[in-house]
């Protein structure tokens, strides 16, 4: 079974740059980070030094400037945080979950249908 890892909020962000084009170079990974919230090279450095210990990024130090890739998927990651979330707050029921997108009325008609659509398929495949 695959190791279990929490990412804060703040890791979240630094992951992003580094699932969508790995492997990156210290300042490539902060020129992707979102432009409202600058950052210091030292506050990412640790950061990805956090996220190495942690198991999630990778770091290829044999050159000069340090390139760093994910080590876990973003979707393993996705999954853990959704499984953290429905254990938290919804005592683990995904239907929970979708009955509370549903009476908020936070599920577009699209979003229903999709929904429908993947239940369905699930059936069929058991």
């Amino acid at each position: 079974m695959a190791k279990k890892i929490s990412i804060s909020p703040a890791e979240w962000e630094v992951m992003q740059p580094l699932w969508r084009r790995a492997p990156l170079e210290l300042s490539e990974l902060i020129a992707g980070l979102p432009q409202d919230r600058p950052r210091s090279h030292q506050i990412i450095r640790t950061m990805l030094l956090r996220l190495e210990k942690k198991g999630a990024v990778t770091v290829d130090r044999s050159e000069k400037n340090f390139k760093y890739s994910p080590a876990v998927s973003q979707e393993t990651c996705v999954s853990e945080e959704v499984s953290h979330f429905l254990s938290r707050v919804f005592d683990g029921s995904a239907s929970g979950l979708v009955l509370s997108l549903a009476k908020s009325g936070q599920l577009s008609k699209k979003e229903r249908a999709e929904i429908l659509h993947i239940i369905e398929s699930i059936e069929e495949e058991e």
